[in-house]
C-alpha cells in the first residue's frame, strides 16, 4: 500500500469552545503526542498544531487504521472518551488533506479570513 496523508482535527466550525479547550495541547503535550504518534508502526511522519481555535494532526501512513489509533491516543492523553469529541472531528485524506493545510496556512480557514 502506498503512503497516504491523513489529517484529523477540530476547529471553530466543527466544535464548541468547550471541546476545543479540552483538546488544546500545550507545547509539552504536543511533544509527547508526537513521540506517541511516531511510535505507531504504520505512521511514518507526523505533525500537530494546536491553537485556541483548532487542533489538528497530520500523519503520513503506510497502512490503514491510523485514525482510530490517533483518536484513542488523544482521548488517553486528555483523559476523555473518544465519544466526547468524535462527532466534532473532520478527517481528510490525500489531496483533500493537503488542500486543507494550504487553506489553513493561507488563513482561508480562519475565523477572520486574511
Amino acid at each position: 500500500m502506498p503512503d497516504q496523508i491523513t489529517l484529523m482535527g477540530i476547529n471553530h466550525k466543527t466544535a464548541p469552545v468547550e471541546i476545543r479547550e479540552t483538546l488544546s495541547f500545550s507545547r509539552e503535550e504536543t511533544d509527547q503526542m508526537l513521540r506517541e504518534l511516531n511510535a505507531i508502526p504504520e505512521i511514518n511522519e507526523s505533525m500537530m498544531f494546536s491553537t485556541c481555535n483548532r487542533t489538528e494532526v497530520l500523519v503520513v501512513t503506510s497502512g490503514g487504521g491510523s485514525t482510530e489509533k490517533i483518536k484513542t491516543l488523544v482521548a488517553s492523553m486528555k483523559k476523555i472518551s473518544v465519544q466526547s469529541f468524535d462527532q466534532s472531528l473532520y478527517i481528510y485524506q490525500g489531496d483533500e488533506a493537503v488542500k486543507h493545510m494550504f487553506r489553513v496556512a493561507s488563513s482561508l480557514d480562519s475565523m477572520i479570513v486574511g
